[in-house]
């Protein structure tokens, strides 16, 4: 198996093939750790990825996620409303994708996420309001499923919903935290969400906080 070299790895993989394919305009918890690592283990600069970028018709998109994800000026905006726009945007403005695309992705999407929303109404709800009057969020309790629906396909549809509901209410009105846990066992990774009542009932398994013990928070933005 060949893999690409480590300038490759975080132009090419980390950056351009993810932020441009179908997880456009989105960062993951890991990419600034990813991009860190790739700094740290083989001395990469700045310099050197706008570089690359450069051969690969990449530059805006490059720019513009190290504006939002940089292990070199210590910035990582994970969860901020206008990340999303900037990474969005970046490869339109590189010829890469258009707005029509975008639309499209959007619209392949909507089925499933129409069929989720009902599920998650009740949760955002709660969330909404606490934010607004700071009142404790009374949530009720869903069935536990054998195969629930993917994590992060709920919370999508729980950020739809929340914009349907609440027009102009900013994405991070419902002050949760990102958490990431580890298995002991096996060594695999969870992402989920927090509020103040702890893991969101919608996510179909109270049990993942014991299962997977958390290793790595990213904080509520309020």
């Amino acid at each position: 198996m060949r893999r690409p070299d480590a300038l490759d790895q975080a132009v090419a993989t980390l950056i351009l093939a993810r932020t441009r394919g179908g997880e456009t305009g989105g960062l993951k918890p890991a990419d600034d750790t990813d991009l860190a690592q790739l700094k740290r283990n083989h001395g990469l600069t700045e310099a050197a990825l706008l570089r690359r970028a450069r051969t690969l018709d990449g530059t805006h998109t490059v720019q513009e996620c190290l504006k939002v994800c940089n292990p070199w000026g210590q910035v990582f905006d994970f969860g901020e409303p206008q990340t999303r726009r900037i990474l969005r945007l970046a490869p339109v403005r590189d010829g890469v994708l258009t707005p029509l695309d975008l639309w499209r992705t959007r619209l392949f999407v909507l089925p499933g996420r129409l069929k989720l929303m009902p599920r998650v109404f009740t949760q955002v709800r709660a969330g909404l309001r606490h934010a607004r009057t700071g009142d404790a969020a009374q949530t009720r309790t869903v069935r536990l499923e054998v195969n629930p629906p993917p994590t992060v396909a709920l919370v999508a549809a729980g950020r739809w919903v929340m914009r349907l509901h609440r027009p102009g209410v900013p994405r991070d009105a419902l002050h949760r935290e990102y958490v990431k846990g580890r298995d002991p066992q096996s060594g695999e990774s969870h992402f989920w969400i927090e509020d103040l009542r702890g893991v969101p009932d919608w996510y179909g398994d109270a049990r993942v906080a014991r299962s997977h013990p958390e290793v790595q928070r990213w904080p509520a933005r309020c």
